[in-house]
């Protein structure tokens, strides 16, 4: 069966940014998804999100909380910009495939160094 793939951004849905106080604070992202979408190996159905990186490795931890109180840990790694530059804008990366999105990377504003999604066995959830 054939995949058809094809990346669409939601930086129209993307609502808030990140908070800059030092270099050790957590970036949170405030999402809107419009339509339910994969990120690890979970389904966040349609519905806002804070989306929080924890951790400063190579291989941080995004805690993803939903408006009506689900929270899920995805692991990433970090995705950096090839030119150096940050981004412009903040963005969430989808690729829809077949008849379903799947986020791949989180791009932060100001920021040349963002999230890459992989899809993998690793994605905890506690609801």
């Amino acid at each position: 069966m054939k995949t058809i793939l094809r990346r669409m951004t939601l930086a129209v849905f993307l609502t808030g940014v990140m908070a800059t106080a030092s270099a050790q604070s957590h970036q949170r992202i405030y999402v809107h998804l419009p339509f339910d979408a994969e990120i690890g190996q979970i389904t966040l159905p349609a519905g806002h999100y804070l989306i929080e990186a924890l951790g400063q490795s190579e291989q941080p931890v995004l805690s993803v909380m939903s408006q009506q109180g689900g929270h899920v840990l995805v692991p990433a790694l970090r995705l950096y910009r090839p030119t150096g530059e940050p981004w412009g804008r903040t963005e969430l990366v989808l690729v829809r495939e077949e008849d379903s999105y799947r986020v791949t990377e989180i791009r932060v504003a100001g920021r040349s160094v963002g999230y890459e999604i992989p899809r993998g066995k690793d994605a905890n959830s506690s609801k």
